[in-house]
């Protein structure tokens, strides 16, 4: 069996990797400022922007955003890698996601999505354990993606019945087992552009995990399934149990938190409100932010 970690101890740092579109490159900025206030500086490798859009739309991307980090900050076009009109958004930033991960430079990249901010100071010995492993979940796979489960299981011939990580982002990406599952994956472009479409509806996260089951037989090489942080992301489909969901924001180990594109048009203004406050508190807005013009348009 092959091992993942050849080192005993943390990384010194990580990469993190973003795909963002043209219409939620002003929340790059957003996200910036988080990673300046709660992500140890000293951690951050490279941060690889990729634009899931026409290349001009890269230059909409002010790297002054990202502060004493901007010489960090690689902007890459989607031509860069190609792109399979037949894919939507949704499909297609998924592929960017792995791409990205696998040109990391770092043993580890973080991945997140635009809209994705920290809202506590990201602590390195709950991240990581002593000996190099990331400490994530490993979570039942969710009806919808069955039949990307029911996929994997045939193609890698094992059996995957969970997904790694918290739920969604931010999702941790081993490098170098990255780099094995582009490789020997033959044609590994086309093979994601096909398999995301229905009906097998793969995913990254769930092509990842399966790789990494077949590759080292077990979680167990390079995640812990000792979880110390949570996550939030409103959806569209929360907004209707809004005060429920909100709740979730006090958790005491929230570490990042966001609010879906297609949620803002169900939000109300009270709940718009709720949510600005937060940011604001988190010391990520001003009252008069333009920013927060901005996310009002998306209502």
């Amino acid at each position: 069996m092959d091992r993942a970690l050849t080192s005993s101890s943390r990384p010194e740092v990580i990469d993190i990797i973003v795909v963002a579109y043209r219409n939620d490159i002003f929340l790059l900025e957003l996200q910036a400022r988080s990673i300046s206030l709660y992500f140890p500086q000293e951690r951050i490798g490279n941060i690889y922007i990729c634009v899931n859009d026409e290349d001009h739309y890269c230059t909409d991307i002010n790297l002054d955003w990202w502060g004493e980090n901007k010489t960090k900050v690689k902007i890459i076009a989607r031509s860069n890698f190609g792109s399979d009109p037949s894919l939507d958004g949704w499909r297609s930033q998924q592929l960017y996601k792995l791409l990205l991960a696998n040109q990391a430079k770092s043993n580890w990249s973080l991945c997140l999505d635009s809209k994705t901010c920290f809202v506590q100071k990201l602590n390195w010995n709950t991240l990581f354990d002593q000996s190099g492993r990331v400490n994530f979940k490993h979570l039942p796979t969710i009806n919808a993606f069955l039949s990307a489960q029911y996929f994997i299981e045939e193609y890698f011939q094992i059996s995957c019945p969970q997904v790694l990580g918290p739920g969604g982002v931010p999702f941790m990406f081993h490098t170098t087992t990255v780099n094995s599952m582009v490789s020997e994956i033959p044609d590994f472009f086309n093979f994601f552009c096909q398999n995301v479409k229905s009906p097998n509806e793969l995913t990254e996260f769930m092509l990842y995990t399966g790789f990494v089951l077949y590759k080292y037989g077990n979680f167990d090489e390079l995640y812990t399934d000792n979880q110390y942080y949570s996550i939030f992301n409103l959806a569209d489909f929360q907004v209707k149990d809004f005060d429920k969901t909100w709740s979730w924001t006090t958790q005491p180990n929230l570490l990042t938190a966001s609010v879906q594109e297609r949620a803002y048009p169900h939000l109300s203004n009270k709940q718009f409100d709720i949510w600005v406050d937060f940011l604001q508190n988190k010391n990520l807005l001003t009252k008069d932010d333009t920013i927060v013009q901005k996310l009002n348009t998306l209502r």
